[in-house]
């Protein structure tokens, strides 16, 4: 918010500068009217901008970093209610307790196929299933050998 009202206040210290040179007497040299015009117009009103647009990116930095947050926060839940329920997930488990939508529940557990976290299952009556398979073998992880054993 500081960077954004000193950014307005440059920019309205440039045009009030404008205003000031629009009216002034021309008859001193032209070289010093020009670098005076730099240094109390040009100057403010392009750090103003700046100032500005730097306000506007960070804003837009901010909304993504919330975004990727809630985005983790989304799969960790997952991962965690497919702990519960036994390394098995359905669409509408998913809706029913994160409080998702429909396609945005399906989108979520159709990223863990494509990452190659989870299979997806088809039950006789077409019910479409998402198996954890790490998930559902995590009892096994106290009898587990080392690698060059098994």
């Amino acid at each position: 918010m500081i960077k954004l009202t000193i950014g307005i206040f440059l920019i309205l210290l440039a045009s009030f500068m404008l205003i000031g040179f629009l009216n002034v007497d021309t008859t001193t040299d032209v070289l010093a009217q020009y670098i005076a015009f730099a240094i109390s117009v040009v100057l403010p009103f392009f750090g103003g901008i700046a100032l500005i647009y730097s306000n506007h990116r960070s804003k837009k930095s901010l909304a993504a970093s919330k975004n990727s947050l809630r985005e983790k926060t989304l799969v960790a839940e997952v991962m965690k209610l497919a702990g519960q329920k036994g390394g098995k997930l359905t669409v509408v488990e998913v809706i029913s307790d994160l409080v998702l939508e429909h396609d945005s529940a399906k989108e979520l557990l159709d990223s863990f196929v494509a990452q190659g976290l989870a299979d997806v299952y088809l039950t006789e009556s077409g019910v479409i299933v998402y198996s954890f398979y790490e998930i559902s073998h995590l009892n096994e992880k106290m009898s587990a050998k080392e690698v060059l054993d098994a």
